[in-house]
């Protein structure tokens, strides 16, 4: 191949080198001005750097620098080695880290770093105020507002987070969760403690409940690492206290879990006493239906053999009942991650379920997820089940009762998502999605549905967002009433074909920021219609129910650390609920970082 050709007339090449002539010319001048008159081949090595551009090494004064009777000045490390002999030049020593303290004449501590208080003592709260209110309609009459019903609520809420890492030492630390929530005493009840059991509001809550308090502690516990300096000890680590256990089931306890963690290998064991956030479970010493134990075993195959796939198996006793859980995740290469996993509840099959991940290009992602699990499931925490098993159906005013929980049903449920960005400002989002029950007796129904989301980014600062969802439900349509007089109308023999046929939802989002840590404005609204199938309608009017509401909120930033929020939530009236006009929700806060 041959060597590209400048243009005619062109020669940047040689234009440079004319203009260095002048100089090259003006240099030989001043050397051979400078040189001998005798012929003597030029010294050309270079024996001393004037100027160094290299991090200068650390010096420690030997025992011939420092001033005493024999060298009062000490020697001068500059006027060393000018002469070219490199004897007497002063020889960096090693660092503090290699240094003994005898030779550096103070102690080792001395030398590290001090790590800011910010960085080993972090707290962060939430302070709110808010007010619930539904005003009731003229259908209900002055029963419900005089005896039973509260039309505001008003109470202050709130969370703590406290952390610490190397107060007293650098190997222990400290976490604690809490929230709280105050509300004046009503009907005779202190504040703090809720409403009695005899009243309720438009939105009820567990606070509802004059047992519960109002300071309620969810973590609490001490982390204690490095313990030995030991190779094969030195993984071992210590958590005493109140904790969070996320495994084949979803439980708070007051124990003690040790942790053994490598690169490959995770082992964790866990026991103590299972603890009731809302302390609604008498406790004592013996009884032991409380009593919680587990394990957890992690293994990365990845560090080991090029298999890219890593197990987990976590065990749950709590009473009683038994739970495991085992799953086995594998990245592929680097676009292919799958998921797949199952959960047994007293050795009997609960849930299976598989993940597949995949990036298709560089702005599009796609999800898919299958879930099938059995009558054996459980839902929730384990104190929302007592000791059979079987929903907790105790005293009305129990503050697990308003978790709404029903038993599980058979359900094998398919979910498809998959995302990609046009045009660099426009994000995009479609959702497909179905399930299959299992059990004809229970009122659960199979369903359709297929979803869209769009957000466009009109400039930095403002965003608008979409979003449509449609939803089918595998339902028996009801024969039309028949109006016979004295003669009741029959109940439908499956429950199944009761409630809601179809609905179709429609939301909108619009935001303005200013940036991160800075103001911030945004607008949510949505819409559903219903159709319903029900024995107490006129189906001549196919049972549909609407419905609206949206919210606003506000929030800004006062420094660096403050952050002010604001939230009014409105609803419309609900046809299937005509004796409240419509729901409001009011609630004011602010966040502090420090």
């Amino acid at each position: 191949m041959s060597a590209p050709t400048s243009r005619p007339g062109r020669q940047p090449g040689w234009r440079v080198r004319r203009a260095l002539l002048p100089a090259i010319a003006v240099w030989i001048a001043v050397a051979t001005a400078a040189a001998p008159a005798h012929a003597e081949p030029w010294d050309l090595s270079v024996h001393r750097w004037p100027l160094s551009l290299r991090m200068r090494a650390l010096y420690w004064p030997a025992a011939d620098d420092v001033p005493n009777a024999a060298n009062p000045a000490g020697a001068d490390p500059a006027s060393a080695g000018a002469s070219g002999d490199d004897t007497n030049r002063p020889q960096p020593a090693p660092t503090p880290q290699a240094t003994p303290r005898a030779a550096r004449g103070e102690a080792a501590d001395s030398l590290t770093p001090v790590t800011p208080l910010s960085e080993r003592l972090v707290f962060r709260f939430n302070l709110g105020f808010g007010l619930d209110g539904g005003q009731p309609t003229s259908t209900t009459g002055d029963n419900l507002t005089q005896e039973r019903y509260e039309e505001l609520r008003i109470y202050g809420f709130g969370d703590a987070v406290l952390g610490a890492r190397g107060l007293t030492s650098a190997d222990i630390s400290f976490y604690a969760a809490s929230r709280f929530r105050i509300e004046p005493a009503i009907d005779g009840v202190g504040a703090g403690a809720g409403l009695t059991a005899s009243r309720t509001t438009a939105v009820p809550s567990v606070y509802d409940n004059r047992d519960v308090d109002p300071v309620l502690v969810h973590s609490a516990y001490v982390d204690v690492d490095q313990l030995f300096d030991n190779r094969w000890l030195a993984p071992l680590a210590l958590r005493a206290g109140r904790q969070y256990r996320y495994g084949p089931m979803i439980a708070h306890f007051d124990g003690l879990t040790a942790t053994y963690r490598t690169r490959s290998l995770s082992l964790e064991l866990f026991f103590g006493d299972g603890a009731d956030p809302y302390g609604q479970i008498e406790t004592s010493d013996d009884n032991l239906a409380t009593a919680l134990a587990g394990q957890r075993v992690r293994l990365d195959l990845s560090h080991r053999t090029r298999l890219p796939v890593v197990l987990t198996a976590d065990a749950l006793r709590y009473g009683e009942q038994n739970y495991f859980r085992a799953t086995a995740a594998a990245r592929w290469r680097r676009d292919l991650s799958t998921l797949a996993g199952l959960q047994t509840h007293q050795a009997r099959l609960a849930r299976a379920f598989l993940h597949l991940r995949a990036r298709l290009s560089q702005v599009t992602r796609g999800v898919v997820e299958l879930h099938h699990r059995t009558g054996d499931d459980v839902l929730y925490d384990v104190l929302a089940y007592d000791g059979a098993q079987t929903l907790y159906t105790g005293d009305a005013t129990e503050a697990r009762r308003y978790l709404n929980l029903e038993r599980p049903h058979p359900r094998t449920r398919l979910n498809v998502r998959a995302g990609t960005v046009w045009f660099d400002n426009i994000d995009v989002l479609a959702r497909l999605g179905g399930s299959i029950e299992h059990d004809p007796d229970t009122a659960a129904s199979g369903y359709g549905e297929l979803g869209l989301a769009l957000e466009l980014r009109l400039q930095r600062t403002l965003a608008l967002g979409l979003s449509g969802l449609a939803r089918v439900y595998s339902r028996d349509r009801l024969a039309a009433p028949r109006e016979t007089p004295e003669v009741p109308e029959p109940l439908p023999t499956s429950r199944r074909d009761l409630g809601e046929t179809s609905f179709v939802e429609a939301g909108v989002t619009l935001r303005y920021s200013l940036g991160t840590r800075a103001f911030r404005a945004q607008f949510e609204g949505y819409g559903r219609s219903y159709r319903r199938n029900s024995t107490y309608e006129n189906l001549s009017q196919e049972g549909r129910a609407n419905h609206t509401g949206g919210r606003f909120s506000i929030e800004g930033w006062a420094g660096e650390r403050l952050r002010l929020r604001a939230e009014y939530d409105i609803t419309s009236s609900i046809d299937s609920a005509p004796e409240l006009q419509s729901l409001k929700s009011l609630r004011l806060f602010v966040e502090g970082r420090f």
